[in-house]
């Protein structure tokens, strides 16, 4: 039987807007800003802890023969948006069959009702759903999933070891929320590949200023001495859809860590050198960190067609500017003030700002609000999907009752 081929990649779109700059402060204040809404207050921690602590209870009643309850995802590595679902992984020593692993899934949603869990729901024979009655924290099970855990626990200690990872992993995923593409089972991008994407892009920080470097050499202009500590969070998030939307070339495989058997330690591998993972040319390749075998975005099949769409109107919306910089609104290193590029630091009035990306957004929101924003992305996501308008202009296409559907925005 013949093997059918596959269509080549496609290249990466040259793009007719600028460079991003390796620093933009007026964007950068505004991710701190979101990252300080998203931050999980202790009560709700709290709250957290005691809804495990009755999932552990209802554990022992379910397996008897013993188990334990490993909290992976968004939540261990504190990349969660807030009231996000807790995904938890069931270690049970004897259930090593599909069919154990089902019973026992089985038995712990009779235990959580029993319990007074609100709407235990065994989704599929290896994954449970439901939601805790007294603190409303929303929970997904699986059982014996050791890889998850395992790739939990390394990305946790890197957004440990990067502070630059948590806020662009959030801003990103409230987008990929908006436009209903932030889930892998409907060919979106969760949140393990997000965070791996941005990874990639920090150990591309070197290789990003080397880059600038030689293009102002060639064009006989004066060479910045770009470096890789010169980047703030606002130009990293630039260059993030500059990269992901326009740059990378989906025909490469990409890599968070160089590979140990390549002496080039090189983050992108062309065709032929290592080779791509097996999949759709719409998707893109990226190596799991934990597993070298596994290819992370295996399940994004709607990244070329979709998900980079949104990520080339974000750079377009904050490039655009109505009007043409002066050029003493340029800093040496190709920077924008804080005066510049729209006038201040007026709320709205900066093209430069998240408000042009996530509606009804401000940085002066506090937490419930940030909750309020995200209720009602999930709201407009639910009801246009992914949608061109929406995304060319996600505050202008809001209709006067988008609130309203929301009894919590009231």
């Amino acid at each position: 039987m013949r093997r059918a081929r596959l269509p080549p990649r496609l290249p990466p779109r040259a793009s007719p807007l600028p460079r991003p700059p390796l620093r933009c402060p007026p964007l950068h204040q505004d991710l701190l800003a979101f990252s300080r809404q998203a931050a999980e207050p202790p009560a709700e921690a709290a709250a957290r802890s005691a809804a495990l602590l009755r999932l552990q209870h209802a554990l022992r009643i379910a397996s008897p023969a013993g188990g334990a309850a490993h909290v992976i995802g968004s939540t261990s590595s504190a990349l969660q948006l807030p009231r996000g679902d807790v995904d938890v992984v069931i270690e049970a020593p004897g259930a090593a069959l599909a069919a154990d692993r089902a019973a026992l899934l089985l038995r712990l949603s009779h235990a959580l009702r029993e319990g007074g869990v609100a709407g235990a729901q065994l989704c599929r024979p290896s994954f449970l759903k439901w939601t805790d009655a007294e603190t409303g924290v929303k929970f997904d099970a699986s059982v014996n999933h050791a890889a998850a855990v395992r790739s939990s626990a390394l990305l946790a200690r890197a957004v440990a070891a990067e502070p630059a990872i948590a806020p662009l992993v959030k801003v990103v995923k409230a987008q990929l929320l908006l436009h209903g593409a932030h889930q892998s089972y409907n060919g979106g991008v969760n949140g393990y590949l997000l965070a791996n994407m941005v990874r990639h892009l920090l150990a591309r920080r070197g290789a990003i200023a080397r880059e600038l470097d030689a293009r102002d050499a060639a064009e006989g202009g004066v060479r910045r001495g770009a470096a890789e500590g010169e980047f703030d969070l606002g130009g990293l998030l630039l260059h993030f859809y500059w990269y992901y939307g326009f740059e990378v070339d989906v025909r490469c495989t990409l890599r968070v860590v160089p590979d140990e058997h390549d002496r080039t330690g090189a983050l992108v591998h062309r065709p032929g050198t290592r080779g791509h993972m097996p999949h759709e040319p719409h998707m893109l390749s990226l190596i799991d960190p934990e597993d070298s075998g596994n290819d992370v975005g295996k399940s994004a099949y709607r990244f070329y067609t979709a998900v980079r769409t949104m990520l080339r109107a974000s750079y377009t919306r904050l490039m655009l500017d109505p009007r043409e910089p002066r050029a003493d609104e340029w800093g040496e290193l190709g920077e924008w003030g804080e005066e510049g590029r729209g006038g201040g630091e007026a709320e709205g009035r900066s093209a430069l700002r998240l408000m042009r990306l996530l509606p009804s957004w401000k940085p002066s929101l506090s937490r419930e609000g940030l909750i309020k924003c995200n209720r009602l992305w999930a709201t407009i996501s639910r009801r246009r999907g992914f949608d061109l308008a929406t995304i060319r202009n996600p505050n202008a296409t809001l209709a006067p009752d988008e609130r309203k559907s929301d009894p919590m925005w009231e």
